[in-house]
């Protein structure tokens, strides 16, 4: 369960959204893109710390069907948690219609699988947020083995703890740093107040370049 303060900066997060953020994490040099991980349909943005799974992906008949555990994540993670999956992209369901239900009502605040979900339909129904690499109707009944929760692990070079706050929106996924969080939100603001400015200098007429140039001259003018 997360804090007042935590609640705080996650909202700050959402409105930033993850096109800023992606921005702002490669001026500071941080590793925190997913591109891969892509919306399964369209939903509310989300902001939250990492519930982090490992997990191992073999052909069928690989391993004891009790391995996939599925109640391991769906029933441990609490509300307000991101759960973050690693099956090494695999194309296999480690998510399906039943369990996105199970994390809505138990108020997880979105779901993230380097691997497969299957489901789509019934996941679009939702309107629950769901990214993933695949949707495939391929089970994860004997081809998938829960390795640990809340460990480390990596996707698509992105490094995630657990307690890191990830932020989602139908652009994509992206992983900031627990440390990092607050100086993210600091140039975060600066970003929407240069971009509110030209927006409105766009619509008064502005080309793109000069746009701009009339933002950048009035937040000098307010510092």
């Amino acid at each position: 369960m997360t804090d007042t303060s935590d609640n705080h900066l996650y909202d700050k997060l959402r409105k930033l959204g993850t096109s800023s953020i992606g921005g702002i994490l490669d001026a500071l040099k941080i590793d925190g893109l997913m591109p891969l991980l892509k919306p399964i349909a369209a939903s509310k943005p989300f902001a939250g710390p990492a519930f982090t799974v490992k997990a191992d992906v073999g052909s069928r008949d690989t391993y004891a069907p009790a391995g996939f555990n599925i109640a391991s994540y769906v029933d441990a993670a609490a509300p307000g948690d991101v759960i973050i999956i690693d099956a090494g992209g695999a194309p296999v369901s480690l998510m399906g219609g039943i369990a996105v239900l199970v994390a809505q009502a138990r108020g997880v605040a979105g779901i993230a699988v380097h691997g497969g979900v299957r489901d789509g339909d019934e996941i679009a129904q939702t309107r629950f947020p769901v990214h993933a690499r695949h949707v495939v109707p391929v089970s994860g009944r004997t081809r998938i083995h829960v390795l640990a929760i809340q460990t480390p692990i990596e996707i698509d070079g992105c490094r995630i703890n657990p307690g890191d706050v990830l932020v989602g929106d139908g652009s994509g996924i992206v992983c900031i740093p627990r440390e990092h969080a607050t100086s993210v939100v600091a140039m975060g603001e600066k970003v929407l107040r240069r971009d509110e400015l030209a927006r409105a200098a766009v619509l008064a007429g502005a080309n793109f370049k000069d746009a701009f140039a009339a933002a950048d001259r009035q937040i000098q003018n307010e510092q």
